[in-house]
């Protein structure tokens, strides 16, 4: 009970995204091709059935919501950082699975609108908003096996921990930055998406090398 509490609108997200599911089942055709997968450049490079396209973000937050529901069960550390783990936890499944939602439900309407219509492509918009609350929310997750950046050095050091995520927190929000812009795929020239993909993977790739730094100078 205490749990459904604390993840009621988290629960909420997720019966809606099922009834969301159902609606979509009937008014889709069969043969829908659904998008299922974008290039570094924002381009669809992989369609899948209306099936898959819709049941696979379904599978996705059942996952998620499970993983959370018994993360209490399941994580050594939970009772070591309770108090944190309540405040950040049912923030974190919330954004996820909403994004998961929204991701369904706009793959769905892709296929019927006129490509010349399309000036912009969300799913950027929703990964880039993703990262910056990430970023947001990483330096406030405490030491654990399952959110975070977890490298070899993180995990066997607190203080790489902490001083990782403080660092990653900045970097994942630029990353979250680059990202969205790069939603605006209609007013950039052709080669400026994928620099931008590049750049935001060097700004997630920075907090692990700075781990594996940190814990040889902590450890030398």
């Amino acid at each position: 009970m205490v749990l459904i509490k604390t993840f009621r609108w988290v629960l909420v997200i997720y019966v809606l995204q099922i009834i969301a599911t159902i609606l979509l089942f009937y008014f889709i055709p069969n043969d829908t091709k659904i998008p299922t997968h974008w290039d570094m450049d924002g381009q669809i490079d992989s369609y899948s059935t209306k099936s898959i396209g819709l049941l696979l973000p379904v599978g996705f937050n059942t996952i998620i919501l499970s993983l959370f529901l018994f993360f209490p069960k399941i994580s050594p550390k939970y009772r070591e950082h309770e108090k944190r783990y309540e405040k950040v936890l049912p923030k974190i499944a919330f954004v996820l699975i909403m994004i998961f939602t929204l991701l369904q439900i706009i793959s769905a309407v892709i296929p019927f609108l006129k490509q010349e219509s399309i000036f912009c492509n969300p799913i950027f918009f929703l990964i880039g908003f993703l990262i910056i609350f990430l970023g947001n929310i990483l330096p406030k997750v405490p030491n654990n096996f399952f959110i975070g950046i977890r490298t070899p050095w993180t995990l066997s050091d607190n203080d790489v921990w902490i001083k990782t995520h403080r660092l990653g927190g900045y970097t994942f929000v630029i990353a979250g930055i680059l990202l969205f812009l790069e939603g605006f795929q209609g007013i950039y020239p052709s080669w400026v998406p994928r620099y931008l993909t590049i750049l935001a993977m060097i700004m997630f790739s920075i907090p692990v090398i700075y781990s594996f730094v940190l814990y040889l100078k902590i450890n030398r």
